[in-house]
């Protein structure tokens, strides 16, 4: 027994005695040209398996010619451990206390640690060793050799000293701080091993010497004020209390004047590296299989999409 199916486009006929047309789309077809399957792109890929290779080996050609052209940069390191400064500020308040009055004019107390630090990473301190130095014009020079300044893309007309000093705190030197054992890293960054290393040394003798005078004049300014307040006391309390801010005034003095390693103990003096930072054989070489896989997929698309033009072209119409 043979039942009629119902026929489903029925109810959007008016008529049902009139003619349908009814179109049939070869699924497999256009599914095949809207998506690309994962097994074509590998047969693609195989089948232009020396078109992949020969992309590789250009890359990997232009990437070593990259590297051998490429100028060397060379880091060294000065290890410096921060001293700890003995300061007055507490006999200053005692003073305070007991003469009444809140802090002593024109007295100024020790340096807190972080002092050191901050006045080495300070761009004034290093604007005046590049001036002290004499290589601002050096900076400059190496700012003009720049790659974006080569091609076109960063203008440089006139530089100055700030710019050395801001080139020189953005790619030539680092500072970095050690919070667990209180090491201080000063790191330098040159073509030439050897300035990089008499910067790195010259800068570490350079800032225990202005935080030595720095203390040496605050000593002796304080000292100075200290025996005029002393004449002037009528309480013995208050003499003694200042007498031995005196005391302590005058030992800060003599540590400064005897202690060339005022602010930072020299640890590890850097020296002349053997072996460049960068450029780095790997680094180009990475650079090189990432431009070659993605010049080769896109080469193989491309392929793809024109094979499949030239086959819907000779179709029948």
């Amino acid at each position: 027994m043979i039942t009629q199916q119902p026929d489903p486009y029925r109810e959007f006929a008016d008529d049902a005695s009139k003619p349908r047309l009814v179109y049939l789309i070869d699924e497999q077809r256009s599914g095949a040209r809207e998506s690309l399957l994962f097994g074509e792109l590998v047969l693609a890929f195989y089948r232009d398996r020396w078109i992949v290779i020969a992309i590789l080996a250009l890359c990997l050609a232009m990437s070593i010619a990259a590297y051998t052209i490429a100028k060397p940069w060379y880091r060294v390191e000065v290890k410096l451990l921060p001293v700890e400064a003995k300061t007055s500020n507490g006999l200053i308040g005692q003073v305070s206390q007991i003469t009444g009055v809140l802090g002593l004019a024109g007295l100024t107390g020790g340096g807190p640690r972080p002092e050191p630090l901050a006045v080495l990473r300070s761009a004034d301190f290093a604007a005046e060793f590049i001036r002290d130095s004499k290589v601002d014009e050096l900076l400059n020079a190496q700012i003009r050799n720049g790659a974006l300044v080569r091609v076109g893309l960063i203008k440089v007309d006139d530089l100055n000293l700030q710019d050395a000093t801001e080139y020189f705190q953005t790619h030539v030197s680092a500072i970095t701080e050690d919070r667990r054992g209180g090491l201080i890293t000063l790191s330098m960054k040159w073509r030439d091993p050897q300035v990089a290393a008499d910067w790195a040394n010259s800068m570490a003798d350079r800032i225990n010497v202005i935080m030595r005078r720095r203390a040496i004049q605050e000593a002796e300014g304080n000292i100075q004020y200290l025996r005029g307040e002393l004449d002037t006391a009528a309480q013995v309390s208050v003499q003694q209390a200042l007498g031995r801010l005196l005391e302590s005034e005058l030992e800060r003095l003599l540590v400064a004047r005897g202690n060339t390693e005022f602010a930072f103990r020299v640890i590890d003096r850097a020296h002349p590296p053997k072996r460049p930072v960068s450029p780095v054989l790997a680094a180009y070489a990475l650079a090189a299989v990432f431009f070659a896989v993605v010049i080769s997929m896109g080469t193989v698309l491309w392929r793809m999409w024109a094979r499949s033009q030239r086959a819907g072209s000779k179709e029948p119409t």
